[in-house]
């Protein structure tokens, strides 16, 4: 049996869910060898899997990959595809132990991560960020002509967020575009205000202590700032907001895009346009 990355290849699975191969013509054994000759390197789901991020990744991921905040749980890639990471945190609050780069997705893009990777991931990252939208493009700019960013969002409805993140307009995600920090107040304060009552939970994160207190003084300064979340929506706005987004830039098709319901979160594949120039600026 044809495996990859230590998963059985299903031939099942293969011919059902890729629909294109049955115009081969194939029986099992002939897809099962036409599999294992491509070097396990094609762009299709090969074996069942209950995760949609791994359903995702072996549909989509391939060549060289950039993970922004993995965290504890970086994302499985299959085929040829390798991963470096990116931090934000040096502490590792969320977990993981390595990073071959550091790099804040919510801030200015560095110049030397651009067009430099097939795809990039963000999962369970730009919530935390004061500027959604330029972390968006930030993960696509780290991406060559053509290249795809894999974006997982937390659903507002399943989590605590939904007591104290308003929905918010694209007009406010617009305006924090050009100036990340506009808001920051206004989301700090949302959080304080709700913290206490949570008693600051955070099962994926080990918070400081002198974060924490920081809650209590009610003032949270900048190196403790992306531990909570700044926005969180369901899935219907969520992808509201990308395609408002995708409008007003034209840098990015969404290639797929669905819900996790093994995680209730919000999955989204974006293909940076051919048209590889730096995204030009969202407000005139």
């Amino acid at each position: 049996m044809a495996k990859a990355n230590g998963y059985a290849f299903d031939v099942k699975y293969y011919r059902t869910q890729n629909r294109d191969l049955n115009d081969l013509g194939m029986n099992d054994l002939e897809l099962e060898s036409h599999f294992k000759n491509s070097g396990y390197r094609e762009n299709r789901p090969y074996a069942q899997t209950t995760e949609t991020c791994e359903a995702m990744s072996m549909k989509w991921l391939r060549g060289r990959g950039l993970e922004i905040g993995a965290g504890k749980r970086p994302t499985k890639v299959f085929g040829d595809a390798k991963l470096e990471f990116g931090e934000y945190d040096r502490e590792f609050a969320f977990g993981g132990a390595r990073a071959q780069h550091w790099m804040d997705i919510g801030g200015e893009a560095s110049d030397d991560l651009r067009q430099r990777f097939d795809f990039s991931i963000c999962s369970h990252v730009l919530e935390h960020c004061d500027s959604l939208l330029r972390g968006i493009v930030n993960a696509l700019d780290v991406v060559k002509a053509d290249g795809l960013a894999y974006i997982v969002l937390p659903d507002k409805r399943y989590l605590g967020d939904k007591l104290f993140i308003d929905d918010f307009s694209l007009e406010h995600h617009l305006s924090e575009y050009e100036r990340p920090l506009l808001y920051a107040d206004l989301h700090d304060q949302a959080y304080m205000d709700y913290a206490p009552v949570e008693e600051y939970a955070n099962e994926h994160a080990t918070l400081a202590s002198e974060y924490r207190e920081q809650i209590r003084r009610r003032c949270i300064s900048p190196e403790y700032r992306f531990m909570h979340h700044k926005h969180n929506y369901s899935f219907g706005k969520w992808t509201d907001i990308i395609c408002g987004l995708q409008d007003h830039t034209g840098y990015f098709e969404i290639e797929d895009c669905g819900f996790g319901r093994d995680r209730l979160d919000c999955h989204f594949i974006l293909r940076k346009s051919p048209n590889h120039e730096p995204c030009p600026p969202i407000i005139e």
